[in-house]
């Protein structure tokens, strides 16, 4: 039999811990979870045959989609609207399709087979993003296959 000091010591913590849960997770924003503010719509501003590193700029924060199942990287065009309207500044993105990884200015075909490669660039560190499975990454120098990337930006009006 548990002791009545002890099951009023578990009520009591329970009772602290819960009275007290919003200020221990101040951090958390629920707004994250719910779209709260009309998302430009995205668009493809170019087609890279061969995306190197000049092809990110120096300044902001790069997020890359990661998720446990590959398969499952969205489409940017769901993805983007629904990111920005939950707060995230996209200034920039982009993504490769998955398949096979042809170099366009070569004869040469390549047998192996990537999945897709999604990287948004916010204007501002926002980890709050990693929520939604993007992982913090350094500015990209290249991609593991950087042909036919499609890169994206929020229409200015």
């Amino acid at each position: 039999m548990i002791p009545t000091r002890s099951l009023l010591l578990a009520a009591f913590v329970i009772l602290e811990f819960g009275c007290h849960a919003p200020y221990l997770f101040s951090d958390f924003d629920e707004t994250r979870y719910t779209p709260h503010r009309t998302a430009p719509e995205f668009r493809k501003i170019n087609y890279l045959r061969h995306a190197t590193a000049s092809d990110f700029p120096d300044s902001g924060f790069y997020y890359l989609y990661s998720h446990r199942d590959p398969e499952r990287t969205p489409a940017p065009d769901h993805i983007l609207p629904d990111l920005y309207s939950r707060g995230f500044d996209v200034t920039l993105a982009w993504y490769r399709p998955p398949g096979g990884c042809s170099d366009p200015d070569s004869d040469v075909e390549y047998d192996t087979i990537h999945h897709a490669y999604f990287v948004v660039r916010l204007s501002t560190q926002d980890d709050a993003i990693t929520l939604f499975h993007f992982i913090p990454i350094d500015r990209p120098i290249g991609l593991p296959c950087p042909f036919y990337v499609l890169v994206y930006a929020p229409n200015s009006g």
